[in-house]
Order: C-alpha cells, then sequence, then structure tokens
C-alpha cells in the first residue's frame, strides 16, 4: 500500500511518449499491482484469521477496491494526476483475476 502510495504521489509521466501505448501500459500496470494487493491482503486474511475461503477472498476484494478508490481520490490532490472511476474499474478487474486465480488455485484443498 505504501507503495501504491508513494507511486501515485508522483507527477504524471509518459512511458513510450504514444499515447496509447501509455494508457495500455499504465492500465496493465494498475491491474497487476492492485492483482498483488488483492494477493497479498488474502494471504494476511488466510493466514491470521480463521475464515472460509469464499469469506475471505470476499474481504481481500473488498478490502482492495476500497484502497484503489482512496488511491484515486489521493491523485485527485496531486498534480498533474486525476482521480477516475475509470481508474478504479481497471483496479477492480486485476483484483477480479487475482482472486479468480486464488480460488481456482485454494479449490478443494484442506486448511491446515
Amino acid at each position: 500500500m505504501l507503495l501504491i502510495f508513494h507511486l501515485s504521489s508522483q507527477p504524471r509521466f509518459t512511458a513510450t511518449g504514444e499515447p496509447i501505448e501509455d494508457f495500455l501500459i499504465f492500465k496493465m500496470l494498475h491491474m497487476i499491482e492492485y492483482g498483488v494487493l488483492a494477493t497479498l491482503i488474502f494471504y494476511a486474511l488466510y493466514n491470521t484469521v480463521a475464515q472460509k475461503l469464499t469469506r475471505t477472498i470476499r474481504w481481500s476484494a473488498v478490502l482492495a477496491v476500497l484502497y484503489a478508490v482512496s488511491d484515486e481520490l489521493h491523485q485527485v490532490y496531486v498534480p498533474t494526476r486525476s482521480g477516475t472511476i475509470r481508474d478504479v474499474l481497471i483496479d477492480a478487474v486485476g483484483i477480479i483475476l487475482a482472486l479468480i486465480i486464488i480460488r481456482r488455485y485454494f479449490a478443494g484443498r484442506k486448511r491446515p
């Protein structure tokens, strides 16, 4: 979360100079970083709180999306950045994809 906060505090920059390529690169990074965040939240909850898999996945999704919303609100106050609902939705796609992979991995496994 600190890394995401730090990165979103930086002024906007371009990677390639091509608007479409930059858009695709940065939105893919959004999905990856929030997928990783959801995975870390899942493991933190799953390994410390005795919950069912489905409940842990739901809480992981909720907490990661709430952080995505707070990050976009934070970006409203960063020069050259803007907070958008579109970015929250893109973040949510990364979150959902990561949690689908986790669900498939853990499906049928017995909890130690």
